[in-house]
């Protein structure tokens, strides 16, 4: 990003003159409504799959443990900052699903104070870009998780914001200082909270050293080049961590990546998720489960192409057409990158994984918000506000709508903490972390059970686990993750198995005839 020789005219003039009090209510009545979406957001929902492995990490008793628990092959030693954050947020208020998505609320906190300052001298924009920000389903959905991506998504908004104020080029040699202290800061964090954030943060960076007129990346990098020197030191030695886990086998899960991952990236990052299916369906009916969908779809996405035309433009006042190119080929650059490498490695791409893209595009989002109210006209406002009112609805959908209601690891747990308690035999078809932190009891990876502990199906053979004897309960969630060959199917399919429960991304099965017949019963 860069300024152009025109005056900045998004907005009213700058605040300097307003009162100190009213600067301080404003503000006051900004943080607290952050405060509100994060309530509303954040809820006592089960732990699903990656939030249990987060849960299980953040209770182990020792630092000591937690690592080693982290070098057992998966992802989440990728994620060091949140994963550490989160074991020492346990300590601070507990480990119970809330507790534990709360510990997004400081990180955007910092990152919406961080936008409130920078965009000082263009408070429509901050108004705009605020309520974007605030009101965006993406956004919500992740508050709502004990994962990284609020985390990365309010790092990201920290680097950005610091990137827009620098740009400007109208603070005094002091205010610039504390700027590019705050962006080393923040890249050094952004690039420590995941792998993939890392790269985003190259795609950030790259975007605004070519954006930028020569004069100003010359100086800047005299006047701080102690500043650029200790954070690229900083980065390097981030980067050879991630080589070190990346040598150690740590991965994320085995998947397909087509060119529906890259249509349902943006249908996530763009804020569609809570106007059509749930995730559950996407996954049983493909692109048919998007048809009862379609009406809400089509009206939400020409509204939204609106707001970005529009934000294009409001952007060109201050803004190179240089820097918005720049921007809008490194975001292409980075999607495109991770999209190539989920073929090759065969990694499924979501729309989380792109968490650190979301800033940018709602800064153009909030922009063409601006825009639309600055028009004046009853259809540009009318057009705004229908917008806004569908992101509130797919922000309600996404929070309250049981079709997006998350893996019940919760109450699967319960039962078959219930059944193996009973001295019945347990098959646990399922994720392993998820159910270590609700208390199920199992085996080590590859081992027998002993008596009261179920057996871990995902990590025996054929052979093995059909000569073991009958299970009286076996609980199956996502087959396309925990059964790839169909070993428990075939089994329960030959041995006349019955579903007697179904449960948010699970389900219960039991021989005709065995274990008690209301099943609800074993799970109070």
């Amino acid at each position: 990003m860069n300024p152009t020789e025109k005056p900045i005219t998004l907005g009213t003039p700058p605040e300097h003159g307003r009162d100190r009090a009213s600067r301080t209510r404003s503000f006051a009545i900004f943080l607290l409504l952050v405060l509100a979406v994060c309530c509303l957001a954040i809820g006592t929902q089960s732990f699903w799959i990656d939030e249990g492995g987060t849960g299980y990490k953040a209770r182990q008793p020792s630092l000591a443990d937690w690592w080693r628990i982290m070098l057992l092959g998966d992802a989440d030693v990728q994620m060091p900052l949140y994963m550490f954050f989160a074991w020492v947020w346990e300590r601070l208020v507990g480990l119970n699903e809330f507790a534990l998505r709360a510990g997004n609320v400081p990180w955007l906190l910092l990152g919406m104070i961080t936008l409130w300052r920078a965009l000082a001298e263009t408070p429509l924009l901050r108004r705009g870009f605020s309520l974007a920000l605030l009101s965006s389903p993406f956004l919500w959905y992740y508050i709502n998780e004990a994962r990284p991506y609020a985390l990365q998504i309010s790092l990201s908004l920290v680097v950005f914001s610091a990137l827009v104020r620098i740009s400007l080029d109208r603070d005094t040699p002091v205010a610039e200082r504390r700027w590019v202290v705050l962006l080393c800061l923040g890249c050094v964090l952004m690039a420590a909270s995941s792998l993939l954030a890392m790269l985003g943060l190259g795609a950030y960076l790259g975007a605004a050293v070519l954006g930028a007129p020569r004069d100003l990346r010359r100086r800047l990098a005299l006047r701080y080049r102690l500043y650029w020197t200790l954070t690229l030191a900083l980065l390097f030695v981030t980067g050879l961590f991630y080589l070190w886990t990346l040598g150690r086998g740590a991965r994320a899960y085995i998947g397909v990546t087509n060119i529906r991952n890259a249509a349902f990236v943006l249908f996530e990052l763009l804020g569609l998720s809570g106007l059509g299916p749930g995730r559950g369906a996407i996954l049983a009916g493909g692109l048919g489960a998007f048809l009862p969908w379609l009406p809400w779809l089509a009206v939400y996405s020409a509204l939204l192409l609106v707001m970005l035309v529009r934000g294009w433009e409001e952007l060109a006042t201050f803004i190179s057409l240089r820097a918005r190119v720049c921007w809008t080929l490194g975001l292409a650059a980075f999607t495109g990158l991770l999209l190539v490498v989920g073929v090759a490695i065969h990694f499924r791409v979501l729309g989380r994984h792109c968490a650190t893209m979301l800033v940018p595009i709602l800064f153009v989002v909030g922009a063409g918000a601006v825009g639309s109210w600055k028009r004046g006209t009853w259809t540009a406002r009318a057009a705004l506000g229908v917008f806004l009112a569908l992101v509130v609805v797919s922000d309600l959908n996404l929070r309250f709508h049981p079709r997006y209601v998350k893996d019940d690891y919760r109450a699967a747990s319960a039962i078959a903490r219930a059944a193996a308690a009973a001295g019945e035999r347990v098959w646990w078809c399922a994720d392993r972390n998820a159910a270590l932190y609700y208390d199920v009891s199992l085996p080590e990876k590859g081992a027998l059970p002993a008596p009261g502990q179920a057996i871990l199906t995902y990590y025996l053979s054929e052979s093995v686990l059909t000569n073991q004897p009958a299970p009286h309960l076996v609980l199956v969630s996502r087959p396309d993750h925990y059964d790839i060959e169909g070993i428990v199917h075939n089994y329960l399919e030959s041995e006349h198995y019955r579903a007697a429960q179904t449960l948010a991304g699970f389900t219960v099965w039991r021989k005709d005839g065995s274990g008690p017949s209301d099943l609800n019963d074993a799970r109070r």
